[in-house]
C-alpha cells in the first residue's frame, strides 16, 4: 500500500493556516504536504487528503490514524480508505458537522466549499492556548486546573471535555461543563504516573 509516509505525517502537524483566502490555504496544504495543488473544488478534494492536512495542522499529538491513509489512491477502495479514515478521525475530535463517505469520495464543489469554510472557522479554536506541565514523584497523584470561561452576559455556555493522549491522564467522568454568564468555572486534569517515562 501507498501509504502516507511518516516524515511527511509528522510534518502536517508544524504548520498553522496564515491566510484569510480559504482557496489559498486549502492549496497550501495540498502543496506543501502531497503531490500537486489545489485547482478545483470537487476532483481534488475527493482523497480526504486535503481535509486530513488541514486538521493535523491543529490537532496535537498527531493522530497514527492519520499515517493509514493513501497518499495516491489509485481506485474507489482507496478513496472510501481515506474517507473512512478522516471521518473516524473527526468524530475522534468531536466536530458537530460530520459528511458522509459518499459526500467526500464524490464530492459536490459547493458541498466541498461550504465544509472547508465550516473547518477554516471551526479549527483555530483547536489550537492551545496554553500548556499545563506536571511533575511529581511516581504514585502520587497530581492535580492541574484550566479555566473556563463565559464572556456572555446573558446566555450559558457549554463545553465539551476530550482527554487524547496517554492513560497517565484523567478528568472527571462528567466531561460537560456548563458556565453561567459572566462566570468562569476551574476544570480539573488529574495526572498519576505508574512508571517514570514522559508522557503527553
Amino acid at each position: 500500500r501507498d501509504l502516507l509516509p511518516d516524515r511527511e505525517q509528522s510534518d502536517l502537524g508544524s504548520r498553522r493556516l496564515s491566510s484569510a483566502d480559504l482557496s489559498t490555504s486549502s492549496s497550501n496544504n495540498k502543496a506543501n504536504n502531497m503531490p500537486g495543488s489545489i485547482l478545483s473544488y470537487d476532483h481534488d478534494f475527493e482523497d480526504s487528503i486535503v481535509y486530513a492536512s488541514v486538521l493535523s495542522n491543529y490537532i496535537t499529538p498527531p493522530r497514527p490514524s492519520l499515517n493509514t491513509l493513501y497518499a495516491m489512491c489509485e481506485s474507489r477502495d482507496h478513496l472510501e480508505h481515506n474517507a473512512q479514515t478522516f471521518l473516524q478521525f473527526i468524530r475522534e475530535i468531536g466536530l458537530d458537522f460530520v459528511p458522509s463517505v459518499n459526500d467526500l469520495v464524490d464530492p459536490h464543489p459547493l458541498s466541498t466549499l461550504l465544509f472547508s469554510l465550516f473547518l477554516f472557522l471551526t479549527m483555530p479554536q483547536h489550537t492551545p492556548r496554553s500548556t499545563l506541565k506536571f511533575t511529581t514523584p511516581l504514585h502520587k497523584q497530581v492535580t492541574k486546573v484550566i479555566q473556563l470561561s463565559n464572556p456572555n452576559p446573558t446566555a450559558n455556555l457549554t463545553y465539551s471535555v476530550n482527554l487524547a493522549g496517554s492513560d497517565f491522564f484523567q478528568i472527571p467522568q462528567d466531561n460537560s461543563v456548563v458556565i453561567a454568564p459572566k462566570s468562569s468555572v476551574d476544570f480539573p486534569v488529574f495526572f498519576h504516573a505508574p512508571f517514570d517515562v514522559p508522557a503527553e
